[in-house]
């Protein structure tokens, strides 16, 4: 599992836009890349809009978990998965750099 402690920051590779309730990941930049949207379900959406550089993945996953009614355990293996793919399509970054 990823290290709990760890805070993300959003790259500026992506801007996110919330219409009629769904929001989407866009691309920023090349218009070549506007194929490669990523819609966000509502869990998706809280936790993009948690990523601030500052909070780590535990405490995404305290405030997700609570909001939501969610188990923490489990909570916690989600949002290290999501900013997993996040990382991969380079939407977010951890503070440290890596």
């Amino acid at each position: 599992m990823a290290d709990l402690d760890a805070c993300y920051a959003k790259t500026d590779r992506f801007t996110s836009r919330t219409v009629e309730g769904v929001t989407v990941l866009i691309p920023a930049g090349d218009l070549d890349e506007l194929d490669n949207l990523y819609p966000l379900n509502k869990t998706g959406a809280r936790l993009w809009a948690l990523i601030d550089g500052a909070t780590s993945l535990r405490g995404m996953a305290e405030k997700i978990a609570e909001e939501f009614n969610i188990s923490s355990e489990q909570v916690q293996e989600d949002v290290a998965a999501f900013i997993r793919q996040l990382g991969e399509i380079g939407a977010v970054m951890s503070k440290s750099g890596g």
